[in-house]
Formats: C-alpha cells, structure tokens, sequence
C-alpha cells in the first residue's frame, strides 16, 4: 500500500511540473507575439487553471489514501481473526429410558417361567456430525444461526440370562400326579406307574444363552445455536426426524419404526478446536402398535465431546 502512494505523489508532482513547464512556454510564445496586458491576463488565467487541477488531484490523492488506510484495516482484521470452523464431530453417551418395558414379548421373556427383562432404563452410546447451515438464521435474527444435524444412538436397557432361569426353573415347578402336588426336579420326570399317571417324561432344559434388550436410533435434526460469538453456546432442536430399529424383534416379526424427536442442551468450547456439551432429548414414535405393543418412546440424557473442523 505504501508504493501506491508513493507512485501517487510523484505522479502528482510530475504532472504539476509538467504543467507548469507547459504553461510558462505557453506564456513566453503569447508574450512574443501579444502585449504586456495580454500576457498578464493568460497568465492569470493559466495558474487559475493549475490551481483547480492541482485541487483536484489532491482531493483524488485523498481518496485513494483513504481508501488503502481503509484496506489496510480490513487486511490486519482478516488477519487476527481465527479461522472459521463450521463444522464439528462428535461422540456422545448417557443415560436411557423407555416408557414402557418388554417383559411380555415372546422373544424377550420367558414369561411362563418367571418374569424377565423388566428393566426400561439403561445406557446409550453413539456418535455425530453436524454442519453450519447459516449464520443469521437466513437473515432474520444474528443472535443465532443454524446446523443440521446427524447423529446415530446405540441404546441398551436389560439382559438376562435364559440359562440360570433354565437352571432354576427344575426345583420350581410344580405338578401334579394323581391330584397330589409333587415338585419336580431337574431332569423332570413324571412315574408313568403312578396312579393317574400322566405317562409324562420330560427331560433337563436346554441352555438357551440370554437374551439384551437392545436399540438402534438414527436421527437427523435441525439445531439453533444461540450466542453464536460466545464460547458458551444453548442449542436448541425444534423437532428432528427418528428411524428406531428394535432388538429382539416384536411378536409381529416387526423391528422398524419411526418418530420425532425434540432436544435442548448447551456446549462450551474448552480450548482450541475442542468442545464439551450436555444434552436431553425425547424420542416419540409415530406408530408404535406396527410393533405389536413395543413403544419406542423415550428420553436420552447425557454429554458429549466435540471437534471442529
């Protein structure tokens, strides 16, 4: 910028010599021929003349060193500000919770023995990636801007192992031989002899391994980050679309549903590219009763860590 205006002044003083120089030849050769009066009178008129024009390429310099000053602050801000990252990966985990259990599925449970699989709270893990769609929330308000969002849940809410209630279920049974109860052990046999005998020979059950309670969320969200010039930043999600897919299966043979989800949390940028955050979530299913009575209705509760880029 400095040779800019270094070019710009020696051209200006170029040109006023030049000019002068012109002039006074001018003067001279008018002189020559005219009178005294007449040559006072051009020679008035010419340095008004050099006058206006010399105004006039001070008032250009002006501008142009205005202008290059302006540049130049544009330049040194560009320069100290960091480097936008607009774009961040994350890996998340928690706590989990279904309204509802999936004790009286046939694939969960074996509810003729004894109750199983109660449980509906349980844990997940999961990870993200979401993208900075606008800043200024498309130009209606700069105090928040948008992302989009993709994340992936896997969730886990009970076991439990067929074998042991296999093992157990030999000393708990009780049947009945000529209307008198008798227990049954392991292997369970019946006296085919006895009176009223039912001939009934039942051998040890079978291990049969256990059985998780398990689900898979993937989810894709709009997110509204508040505070967008603060290392502090609340977030919210209006509403996000959910496809679950259950594990075991329903009664229906069915493991596919899908849902909405609404969510709020907040982050903080710790250092550098790195960010910490909490979040909560609620997961609603559209059609719950495809899957035979299995909801896939539920919260999720926990933090994340995140890295720009």
């Amino acid at each position: 910028m400095m040779n800019i205006r270094k070019l710009t002044s020696r051209a200006t003083v170029s040109i006023a010599a030049a000019t002068a120089l012109f002039a006074s030849q001018a003067v001279f050769a008018d002189a020559m021929e005219g009178g005294m009066d007449d040559m006072t009178m051009q020679l008035q008129q010419q340095i008004l003349d050099m006058q206006r024009q010399l105004r006039d390429l001070e008032g250009r310099l002006a501008e142009c060193c205005n202008q290059d000053s302006a540049l130049d602050e544009r330049v040194a801000l560009l320069e100290r500000r960091p480097v936008k990252m607009d774009s961040m990966i994350f890996f998340r985990g928690g706590y989990a919770r279904n309204d509802t259990n999936r004790r009286n599925d046939l694939l969960v449970s074996v509810q003729q023995l004894v109750g199983t699989n109660s449980g509906k709270e349980g844990f997940y893990v999961g990870a993200g990636i979401e993208h900075q769609l606008t800043e200024d929330l498309f130009g209606l308000w700069d105090g928040a801007n948008l992302w989009g969002e993709i994340i992936f849940d896997y969730k886990q809410f009970s076991r439990t192992n067929l074998n042991a209630i296999g093992q157990t279920v030999g000393t708990t049974l009780v049947a009945t031989a000529n209307n008198v109860p008798a227990t049954l052990t392991n292997p369970l046999v019946v006296n085919p002899g006895a009176p009223g005998g039912t001939g009934l020979n039942v051998g040890p059950l079978q291990p049969v391994g256990s059985v998780t309670v398990t689900q898979f969320t993937l989810s894709a969200s709009p997110k509204i980050k508040f505070m967008p010039d603060s290392k502090f930043q609340p977030w919210i999600i209006p509403i996000g679309f959910d496809i679950h897919v259950i594990s075991p299966p329903s009664d229906g043979v069915t493991v596919l549903n899908a849902g909405v989800q609404f969510g709020a949390g907040a982050e903080y940028n710790v250092w550098k590219n790195m960010v910490v955050g909490i979040d909560s979530r609620y997961h609603y299913g559209f059609n719950n009763q495809v899957l035979s009575g299995v909801s896939t209705n539920g919260l999720t509760a926990g933090g994340y860590l995140g890295f720009k880029f």
